[in-house]
C-alpha cells in the first residue's frame, strides 16, 4: 500500500499532463528523442535536428536505444510523445525499490526504509523527471544496482559471477550516462582497500569493455570541430577543457563547492515552490554530510559511499555548477544521512528534556520547535511543489507551445524542407517542422568570471550576429528563449533592434527572421 501511494504524486502529474507539454523543458529530453528517431529510421545514432546530422557522440546511446521503441510503434510526432513519457515514469518503481534496497542495506529499520522512500516518491525533483523524457531515475537505478552488487562481492559471496555481474550493470549505467565512469575508479578501489585484488579485476573486466565500446565509437565518430556551438552537442571534454583550466582552477572549486553544498540541501527541501533561503540550504546540506559521515562510520558499507564521494570530487572541478539533478547520485545517501541528523538530534533533546532541569527543558522545547517547524516547511515545500508548482510550469509549456504551433505551421508551410534555423530549442522546433536547427548555448564558463550578468547580455547580444555566421537562413525567436537563465525576452529585444535581420513572421510572442548580412 505504501508503494501505491509513493507512486501517486508523479502518477497523477504524468496523467494530467500525458499531452507532454513540457518536453523541451530540459532541452536533453528533446536529443534524447532526436537521437531514439534517427536510430529508429535506420540513420544511425545522428543528431538529425542539427544541420550537418553528426553522430551523437555526447550521449551515450541506452537511453535513445529504449526510445526507438516509441518511434516503432508510432511514428507520428507529438502524438508517440505519450509513450516516450510512459517509457520514462515505467523507471519509477525500479528507482524507488533501488532506494528502499540501499536503506535496508545501511540499516534503517522497515519503518523508515519505507518512510524514506515514500519521501524520495514525494520528492519535486524525483517526479520532474519521472514526468520527463529523461535518463536520470534509469541511471541511477543502475548505478545503485551496481554498487550493491559490488557490495556483496566485497563482503565475501560465495558467488564467483557477483562481481563481474557489479561491473557489466557499471557498464550498462556508463551507456547511460558517462557520469557512472567513475565506478571504474571507486569499485577497484574498494576492494583493493579490501585487498581483493582478483574481484577488483573481474569487476573492471566488466565495465570497461562498455567504457571502451563508447569511447571508441566517440573517437571514430566526433565531429571534427573548434566550433563552441557545436561542441556543446557533442563533446563534452573539449568543453571541460576550454572552461576548466589552471588558471581558473581555484575558482571553480569555490562556485561549485558552494553550489553543491546549496543542491545537496535543495535534495532534501525544494524551497523554491515556497522561499529560497541560501542560508537554510547550506545548513541543511552541512547537516546531512555530518549524518553521512556518521551513517557510513557506523556501517560496514563501502561501495556506494565510495561513488557517491567520487561523484561530489567530479562536481567539483566540473565546467558546470552542480544543481539537483546533476547531485542526484548523491540522494541515498543525503537523504539518509540528513535522517541520521534528525534522530540524534532527536534523541539529545529527549535526554535534555529527562534532566529536569528547567534550563535544559526550555532548550529542548525551543529546539524540538525549531526542528518540528523544519519538518513542516519541507513537507509544505514538497505538497506545493507537486500540486502548485511543477503543474505551473507544466501549464506554462503548454502555453508556450500552443503559442508557437502558429509559427511552427508557418515554417512548414513557408520555407524549404532543407532551410536551417537558429532556435532556442532547436530540437523542439526539428520535431514540429523537420527543420534543421541550431541553438547556441550559454557559455557556462561565465558563471567563474564574477561577472555573470555582464557576460549574459554579452553573449544573448552576439546572438544574431553569431547564428548568422553558422549559415543558418532564419532565427526563430521567442519570448520565452533562455528562461532557463533567467533572461526571457532579452534576446527578442536584441534581436528587434538588429539591421541584419529581417522579420518575415511575427506573431504576439514570436518572430522568425530572416538572415540578410
Amino acid at each position: 500500500m505504501v508503494f501505491v501511494w509513493a507512486l501517486a504524486p508523479s502518477g497523477w502529474l504524468a496523467w494530467q499532463w500525458r499531452a507532454v507539454p513540457q518536453l523541451g523543458l530540459h532541452h536533453d529530453d528533446a536529443l534524447y528523442l532526436v537521437g531514439a528517431k534517427s536510430l529508429a529510421e535506420g540513420h544511425g545514432y545522428r543528431i538529425e535536428s542539427l544541420p550537418g546530422s553528426p553522430f551523437q557522440t555526447k550521449y551515450p546511446p541506452v537511453f535513445s536505444a529504449l526510445l526507438t521503441l516509441v518511434w516503432r510503434f508510432d511514428p507520428r510526432y507529438p502524438e508517440n510523445s505519450r509513450l516516450a513519457l510512459v517509457l520514462s515514469w515505467l523507471a519509477l518503481p525500479p528507482f524507488l525499490l533501488a532506494l528502499r534496497a540501499v536503506f535496508r542495506d545501511f540499516g534503517l529499520g522497515r519503518r523508515e526504509a519505507a518512510f524514506l522512500t515514500l519521501a524520495a516518491a514525494f520528492y519535486p525533483v524525483v517526479c520532474l523527471l519521472s514526468t520527463s523524457v529523461m535518463s536520470d531515475l534509469v541511471f541511477l537505478s543502475l548505478l545503485l544496482a551496481s554498487t550493491r552488487a559490488a557490495e556483496k562481492a566485497l563482503n565475501g559471496s560465495s558467488s564467483r559471477w557477483l562481481a563481474p555481474a557489479a561491473g557489466v550493470i557499471a557498464g550498462f549505467a556508463y551507456l547511460t550516462r558517462t557520469a557512472a565512469l567513475v565506478l571504474a575508479v571507486t569499485a577497484p578501489l574498494c576492494f583493493l582497500w579490501r585487498k581483493q585484488g582478483r574481484r577488483a579485476f573481474l569487476f573492471l573486466a566488466g565495465m570497461l569493455p562498455f567504457v571502451a565500446g563508447w569511447q571508441v565509437w566517440v573517437s571514430t565518430h566526433l565531429a571534427p570541430t573548434r566550433d563552441p556551438a557545436l561542441l556543446y552537442y557533442t563533446n563534452y571534454m573539449a568543453l571541460q577543457r576550454a572552461t576548466v583550466r589552471l588558471d581558473n582552477l581555484a575558482s571553480v572549486v569555490w562556485y561549485n563547492f558552494d553550489a553543491l553544498l546549496r543542491s545537496i540541501g535543495k535534495l532534501l527541501v525544494f524551497d523554491v515552490a515556497l522561499r529560497e533561503n541560501v542560508h537554510l540550504e547550506r545548513i541543511l546540506g552541512i547537516a546531512a554530510l555530518a549524518g553521512a559521515v556518521r551513517l557510513v562510520k557506523r556501517r560496514s558499507q563501502l561501495q556506494y559511499p565510495a561513488a557517491a564521494a567520487g561523484t561530489a570530487v567530479l562536481l567539483l572541478v566540473y565546467f558546470y555548477t552542480a544543481d539537483e539533478r546533476l547531485c542526484l547520485p548523491l540522494y541515498p545517501l543525503v537523504l539518509m544521512g540528513f535522517w541520521t541528523e534528525v534522530k540524534n538530534c532527536a534523541a539529545a533533546l529527549v535526554a535534555s528534556w529527562r534532566r529536569c532541569h528547567v534550563m535544559d527543558r526550555a532548550l529542548a522545547a525551543g529546539a524540538a520547535l525549531v526542528l518540528g517547524g523544519l519538518g513542516i516547511f519541507v513537507g509544505a515545500s514538497y505538497v506545493v511543489g507537486d500540486a502548485v508548482f511543477l503543474p505551473a510550469v507544466y501549464a506554462a509549456c503548454q502555453t508556450d507551445r500552443k503559442s508557437h504551433e502558429s509559427a511552427y505551421e508557418w515554417i512548414r508551410r513557408t520555407t524549404h524542407p532543407q532551410s536551417t534555423f537558429y532556435a532556442y530549442n532547436d530540437p523542439l522546433l526539428y520535431l514540429h517542422t523537420g527543420r534543421k536547427a541550431l541553438g547556441l548555448t550559454m557559455p557556462s564558463g561565465r558563471i567563474y568570471t564574477g561577472e555573470g550578468e555582464k557576460k549574459t547580455d554579452e553573449f544573448l547580444r552576439s546572438i544574431p550576429q553569431n547564428a548568422c555566421a553558422h549559415g543558418v537562413d532564419h532565427l526563430l525567436v521567442t519570448d520565452s528563449d533562455f528562461y532557463r537563465e533567467g533572461s526571457a525576452r532579452l534576446l527578442r529585444e536584441v534581436a528587434d533592434r538588429d539591421p541584419g535581420l529581417l522579420p518575415e513572421y511575427r506573431s504576439a510572442d514570436a518572430v522568425i527572421y530572416r538572415c540578410v548580412r
